[in-house]
């Protein structure tokens, strides 16, 4: 009874055994399959509240701009608020805000925060009271040839470049009206914290400018070379253009060369033949970046850098920037095919102190790579199934029987053992 007792236990174990086999079966294949590129839910991104400077709108409830006499007066208990809370907003918080414009059409609330950008047409420093801060009064021009007045208390630490281009954050104020060389304007007033150095915004253009190509250099063995900032942001700007007009033939992406190994030796050997060509790849994210960017001509806020690793390339990273913020998700299970054009060759230190070189392409699109299951894993899903529950009635049915088995040897004992007490007792 006791090597019937242990079958039993055993038995029972593999049962055990076979239904977690199957259930991790299951969820294996199940997590397969939500891992898939294009399929898989990206992670949602979790806007948080943005506090901005606290604002006492009861004390700009005494602004007043109805009239000419209001228009040239400074509410100086406002004003002196409004210029205190301006050294608190920071760009982040417009860019977070997602650069409110600012109406001309006089529908501008007092307090609210905007984004100006425009060309510097006069500035100077006033003093307005003994003892009062000095304060730097700016007139810009927007490119759509609006003008407004800009006021901050902090001169800029930064020159504006030969296009004297400046990106103005602040609040506004009230209509304003001051004498700039003699000459009465009336302009919306915005107090800010400080001018910063902008660029004007450039056209976009779905052709590659070989003469801004031609000026690349690449990095040679153990030479640390920057990236080239005038082809990345002229390429960001054709990526930028291909994807809002989907214009793909203009740009020679629909005409991308392949890169494998044999490619990208050719690339290492005469980089600079191949600056600003298309190509498309295939590849896994093993890191990725986003950074936020300075003014620049195109207007984005953040870039993306990542690394992908593709085997057919055996230990190659290629580098990768992407406009704006892509989810580009670390280790995915999938490949994804990218394409975009290549800019250079670039230097960089691996993690075992390794002096490598890798390609730079600027991509354009992102596409997943729905890899299909063969049309038997399902039948093998099921035979797998019809398999366990094939074993588990197998085995209950051993069980029963070693039971009835054990019963019947059982009451067999007993009546032995009845039978001998019988005769002892006789």
């Amino acid at each position: 009874m006791g090597f019937q007792k242990n079958d039993k236990f055993r038995m029972i174990a593999m049962v055990v055994g076979l239904a977690i086999i199957l259930v991790g079966y299951q969820a294996i294949v199940h997590w397969g399959d939500n891992a898939k590129l294009g399929d898989s839910p990206r992670a949602d991104v979790i806007e948080e509240e943005i506090v901005l400077p606290p604002i006492d709108f009861e004390i700009l409830a005494e602004v007043k701009d109805d009239s000419s006499g209001d228009r040239v007066v400074l509410e100086p208990k406002p004003f002196e608020h409004l210029s205190k809370m301006a050294q608190a907003l920071l760009p982040a918080h417009l860019s977070a805000l997602g650069e409110p414009v600012f109406p001309f059409d006089d529908s501008a609330k007092c307090g609210a925060p905007y984004r100006l950008r425009g060309e510097l047409l006069h500035a100077r420093n006033v003093t307005r009271s003994a003892g009062g801060p000095s304060e730097y009064w700016c007139l810009l021009r927007t490119d759509s040839g609006e003008e407004f007045f800009y006021v901050s208390i902090r001169l800029p630490d930064q020159l504006f470049g030969n296009e004297n281009y400046a990106r103005a954050d602040g609040y506004f104020f009230k209509n304003y009206t001051q004498k700039i060389d003699g000459e009465r304007l009336t302009r919306p007033l915005i107090v800010g914290r400080m001018l910063a150095p902008s660029a004007r915004l450039i056209a976009p253009t779905t052709t590659i400018d070989p003469v801004i190509m031609a000026d690349v250099r690449d990095a040679g063995h153990g030479e640390f070379r920057d990236l080239d900032e005038r082809a990345m942001w002229h390429l960001l700007n054709v990526a930028q253009a291909t994807t809002a007009d989907g214009r793909a033939d203009d740009a020679g992406l629909s005409n991308a060369k392949w890169l494998d190994y044999n490619a990208l030796s050719e690339l290492a050997k005469s980089p600079e033949l191949f600056h600003g060509q298309a190509f498309s790849f295939t590849g896994v994210v093993v890191d990725s970046w986003s950074e936020t960017q300075p003014e620049n001509s195109l207007r984005m806020n953040r870039l993306t850098n990542a690394y992908i690793r593709n085997p057919e390339l055996g230990d190659h990273l290629i580098r990768v920037i992407a406009p704006g913020g892509f989810d580009l998700k670390p280790f995915d299970r999938n490949p994804e095919a990218w394409t975009g054009w290549f800019m250079q060759l670039w230097a960089y230190e691996d993690t075992k102190g390794a002096q490598r070189r890798t390609p730079v392409f600027v991509i354009a699109k992102v596409d997943a790579i729905d890899i299909e299951e063969a049309p038997y894993v399902g039948q093998i899903q099921y035979g797998f199934m019809g398999l366990f529950a094939a074993i588990a009635l197998l085995m209950f049915a051993l069980i029963r029987r070693d039971k009835k088995s054990a019963d019947a040897a059982s009451v067999a004992w007993k009546k032995r053992r009845n039978h001998r007490r019988g005769d002892i007792e006789s």
